[in-house]
């Protein structure tokens, strides 16, 4: 799910097992600066999820993997319904 509040964007991340965790992104973050976000702050109530040695995490946008260097301004005319995080 995606809201914007003033300059930033509040977006609702779902891992495959279906745990969300909201995190504040800027309309020009990338989608390689979101993952390495996520991954360095891995929120404490994913901790029995698998987190990769380094970070491999993809990013899933209407079941295509996001490129690393798509941002999320680029994405704003588009109608978001669910971004989802894999892990491997």
């Amino acid at each position: 799910m995606l809201r914007l509040y003033g300059f930033q964007i509040n977006l609702k991340l779902i891992l495959v097992s279906g745990k969300t965790k909201e995190f504040l992104f800027d309309p020009s973050d990338s989608v390689s600066v979101i993952t390495q976000q996520v991954y360095d702050n891995w929120p404490g109530d994913w901790a029995n999820e698998t987190l990769p040695s380094t970070n491999i995490l993809r990013l899933i946008y209407q079941g295509r993997f996001l490129h690393s260097n798509v941002t999320l301004s680029s994405k704003l005319t588009d109608i978001i319904q669910d971004l989802f995080v894999m892990t491997w």
